[in-house]
């Protein structure tokens, strides 16, 4: 049989200020707590398991994000108006657990550590941080065109220095077509265009860049002994996966809005792919971590939207 228990902890608040009625700073912070415990207990002549097992696992996750946002609203004039944004994120993610096993049961049907002849306690953890500043810019004219602008730059804790830091730009632009000029069209109520281009980034796991050892449980002489984690090979020259994405569109409605028709085509190519290749056994591990080949999509999207009564 086994059981598991999970207690979790979500936290959320935030405070804004107004300086003045087109300034503003919001500041967030929030927290994700969770622990997790899970027991398996096999009695002796259990199939694979004979001699009986029982295994402990304590699992404990947190997550912090502190982010703040300065925010300008301005109408230049009456055509004109602008939003201008600037802030800064901190995440904190921090794991831990630890694996408790015991095998050769001393007496069958006796569920408890203290029963078994061979114990093995293997901890284990994770930290992983990523700091953010980014900007808006958002521009209007007369509520028909629009421009939006955006920046990002991440540092990563678990990339090697000189790739840790990247930048993200976007840019995306909409035109209300049937608010700019008189289309002499009854039947279409709304249309628009619009187009956009963003990049985005990823990162890896945490240790990934060189090999880390972990404690086995085991002893030799009153000496704790250790192994290299896992079976794949580190890469301390990795690099974060890039995203690329164009997209354009247009929204029309009809009728006053009694139909609607919105279209997208879109492609998205991701450079520089994180994953696990295969290697020959033979050199002690399974797996190699690369950046290596490029994913593309390309696709459309039709969405038909109708109120006919």
């Amino acid at each position: 049989y086994n059981n598991s228990k999970k207690d979790r902890l979500l936290g959320f608040g935030s405070v804004k200020l107004n300086f003045t009625d087109w300034l503003s700073l919001k500041v967030r912070s929030g927290l994700d707590y969770f622990t997790f415990q899970h027991h398996e207990f096999y009695n002796e002549h259990t199939p694979t398991k004979d001699g009986g097992q029982m295994v402990d696992l304590t699992t404990t996750l947190k997550e912090t994000n502190n982010d703040f946002l300065l925010t300008a609203n301005r109408n230049l004039n009456e055509d004109f108006s602008m939003s201008l944004s600037a802030g800064g994120n901190l995440m904190h993610s921090t794991s831990s657990s630890k694996r408790i096993d015991g095998t050769e049961i001393i007496i069958a049907g006796v569920d408890g550590l203290n029963n078994f002849q061979n114990i093995r306690v293997t901890p284990s953890g994770a930290e992983k941080k990523i700091n953010s500043v980014y900007g808006f810019a958002n521009f209007s004219f007369r509520e028909f065109l629009y421009l939006d602008l955006t920046g990002r730059n991440d540092w990563y804790s678990t990339l090697p220095s000189e790739n840790r830091s990247q930048f993200y730009p976007s840019i995306s632009t909409s035109f209300i077509l049937s608010d700019a000029v008189d289309l002499n069209l009854d039947a279409i109520s709304f249309l628009k265009i619009r187009a956009s281009y963003a990049e985005v980034g990823g990162d890896a796991d945490p240790y990934q860049l060189r090999n880390t050892y972990s404690l086995t449980g085991l002893s030799h002489m009153g000496i704790p002994l250790a192994e290299i984690s896992g079976n794949q090979i580190s890469n301390p020259n990795l690099r974060p996966e890039r995203t690329k994405s164009i997209e354009l569109g247009t929204d029309v409605r009809l009728f006053d809005g009694r139909l609607g028709l919105d279209f997208a085509y879109y492609t998205t190519t991701t450079d520089d792919l994180i994953f696990n290749a295969p290697v020959g056994e033979t050199t002690g591990y399974r797996s190699a971590i690369v950046n290596s080949g490029q994913l593309k999509n390309t696709g459309v999207e039709l969405l038909i939207t109708s109120t006919p009564l």
